[in-house]
């Protein structure tokens, strides 16, 4: 185990530990008391980014492997939840003659993040939504992601 531990990054070794403490206690519920005081142990700085898992493979695999997931179930609570196959999904392969070719347009808002919001824009700010929605990209909707 405690090689595993190397390899995993330290948001990883908080879910990990989260994970073991639930396991333990027969409680999957956890709080961001408990995120708090084991990020601290690994070191992780920022204990309020451990439970925010936008893609499946930010999850140790030892989590993975038995299936869960994490789930914010309000008021900084937590649960591990046995259902990691329909959490997430997994994108089809693009087929060749579905690519659109894209004009690609620089901006310094692009490559900021990679969460949701930050996608929301990108696509946004590059007339994709327009096209996709109103099939012109001159449109120019107002939008507010926070």
């Amino acid at each position: 185990m405690a090689k595993q531990q190397d390899t995993l990054s330290k948001k990883q070794q908080v879910l990990q530990m989260l994970f073991q403490e639930c396991e333990q206690r027969r409680n999957w519920f956890f709080t961001n008391e408990d995120v708090k005081r084991l990020a601290s142990k690994v070191g992780f700085g920022n204990p309020f980014d451990a439970t925010k898992v936008d893609t499946m493979s930010v999850l140790p695999e030892t989590i993975r492997q038995r299936g869960y997931c994490v789930a914010h179930v309000g008021k900084g609570k937590h649960q591990f939840v046995p259902e990691l196959e329909k959490w997430y999904h997994i994108f089809e392969e693009i087929e060749e003659h579905e690519v659109i070719v894209w004009r690609y347009r620089k901006s310094l808002l692009n490559d900021l993040d990679t969460g949701e919001a930050s996608v929301l824009s990108f696509v946004y700010n590059q007339h994709i939504l327009h096209d996709f929605l109103y099939e012109d990209v001159v449109a120019s909707p107002k939008i507010y992601v926070p």
